[in-house]
Formats: C-alpha cells, structure tokens, sequence
C-alpha cells in the first residue's frame, strides 16, 4: 500500500494536518498489513489496513475490542487514535499507538499471567455470554449475541457455526457427523450452571502478544466476549507458546475446578476448525482427533 494512501487517511483523520515521512512495513500479521509511520512531527504511529468488504467492520470490531479491554485497566493495549475508509469502501485504515518493542523477559510468562488473571477478574458485564456486536475470530466472522446459557452458546454462537463453515470448505463427512455429535452432547463436559462471565481477549495466542519497552505484555488484535475464563486456555495452550510457567502461575491467581483440561479440549475445538477453515485441509487431522475422542 502506497504512502500516498496512508497519507490520505492521516490527512482525514487528524487535524492539523500529518505529513507523513517514512513508512516501515512491520510483519507478522496474516490478515491485515501493518506498518509503522514517522511524521515530520516525529510522532510514530502504528498503521493497520484491511482490504476487502469487511474492513471497516473488521477494524471497527479490533477497536471495541481493545477498548474494552483497557477499561478493565488490567493490561495494557495500544491507544486507537482513528478509522477511515477509502472511498470506494473497499479499504479501511486504523492508526494505532506505535508501542516500541521490547525483549520478553525471563519472567515474561508469570507477568502475562499476572495480566491475564487480572484481566479476568474484572467485574463482568451483567453474567451473561456474548458480547455487544459479533466481531471476527481471523477473518472468520464471531457471533456473540447475547445468551444466558453457557451450553446454548458455545454450542450455537461457537461450534455450531465453525462445523457448518467447514461443510461448506469441504470437510470430511467423519469429521462433521462426530462434531455435531459433540455438539448435541455438550452439557456433557460442560455444566449449565452459568460458570462466572468474564471479558476475554479470545484470540490469546503468542503473535498476539508484545513486550513493551519495559518487558511488560501489550494485548492487540482480540476477538473478544464475556465467556467462561476456561475458553482463553483453548487458545493460549494450542499456540500460545507462553511456558509452563505461564500456565502455573495464571492457575495459582485463578484456581479453575475440575476436570478444567477436558473442558479446555472443547474450547481448543473451535479454534482448531477455525483454523480449518481458514488455512485449510491440513487442520483436519487435529480437529478429526478432538471430535472422536469426546464423540466416542
């Protein structure tokens, strides 16, 4: 994406106007481009562009998220400081605080346990699940309309939706029979008695997280909602890469009951098919292995 694009987004959204300088693509991401500005100010932004018909959606839904999360003033997370849409619509620019990176520390995993903890002890919203919009889970719409059934929810807002995504992407008739088995059995593994409803990031794996200059955890990119605690493990123990320490110590600030892993197995599903349907065939074998074991 050319400077001249980001520049007209800058000149949109800020007032006096902002010359941009120099533009840096940053990697990482698999969705979006980011990149990091300078300005003639010297001030430095981080620059997010989605593309495609969703994108101001997508930025729209990134931003409630990371609001939502600083109002708990449990971790910190970039500062959103604008949203614009091209013209045409088929573009959408975010202008986020530019957090300068630092080095994970040998503690990293208890402080971003720590964080986590603390961050899932903020008073809930009202003990419901859901969230007040659907926002995205990747690329993959993330339905959060409101329910009081912790069963009803992850059965017909999570599992649900991800198994009928994956019919349509082609998935095996093994792979859709024994997931909607584990569907229909849900309260199984999972008890309706309305489990404690908290804000998640919902997407908690380790390119979602940064070390700021002081080695502290930085959350971007989350896919959040008011959910049992449970449900950030899912992701955190599939690809969260945090350590075992990270995983002692967020246990040790937040006992769960138990029987915790075989919930967490569930929890790890959704993303597993997610993953299916976003990135292909190759996370079949993992969702296949999942859904026989609690299907049998």
């Amino acid at each position: 994406m050319s400077i001249e694009f980001i520049q007209a987004a800058a000149t949109a959204l800020f007032s006096p106007r902002l010359e941009i300088v120099k533009t840096t693509p940053v990697g990482g991401g698999c969705i979006h481009e980011l990149f990091r500005i300078e300005t003639k100010t010297g001030r430095e932004f981080a620059v997010k562009i989605a593309k495609g018909q969703h994108a101001n959606a997508m930025l729209s839904a990134e931003l409630a998220g990371l609001s939502a999360i600083a109002d708990t003033n449990s971790v910190r997370t970039p500062r959103v400081d604008g949203i614009w849409q091209s013209p045409d619509g088929n573009s959408a620019v975010m202008f986020l605080e530019w957090i300068e990176p630092g080095r994970r520390s040998i503690d990293f995993g208890e402080r971003l346990a720590t964080a986590l903890a603390n961050l899932h002890q903020s008073p809930s919203f009202d003990g419901r699940f859901g969230f007040s919009a659907n926002n995205f889970i990747g690329s993959s719409e993330q339905f959060n309309s409101w329910s009081d059934s912790w069963v009803e929810f992850w059965r017909d807002r999570r599992l649900l939706p991800q198994l009928n995504m994956a019919k349509s992407r082609g998935a095996g008739r093994e792979l859709l029979d024994a997931g909607h088995r584990v569907a229909d059995r849900l309260d199984r593994w999972l008890d309706d008695d309305r489990p404690s409803s908290v804000l998640i990031h919902g997407d908690l794996w380790s390119g979602n997280v940064l070390a700021d200059s002081k080695g502290d955890p930085v959350l971007i990119d989350p896919a959040v909602y008011y959910s049992s605690c449970e449900t950030e493990l899912g992701m955190t123990t599939l690809f969260g890469d945090f350590g075992e320490s990270f995983l002692q110590e967020y246990l040790r600030l937040s006992p769960l009951a138990d029987g915790w892993e075989d919930r967490v197995t569930i929890y790890r599903l959704y993303h597993l098919l997610n993953h299916f349907n976003l990135f292909g065939s190759s996370h079949e074998s993992g969702c296949l292995e999942i859904v026989k074991r609690l299907a049998s």
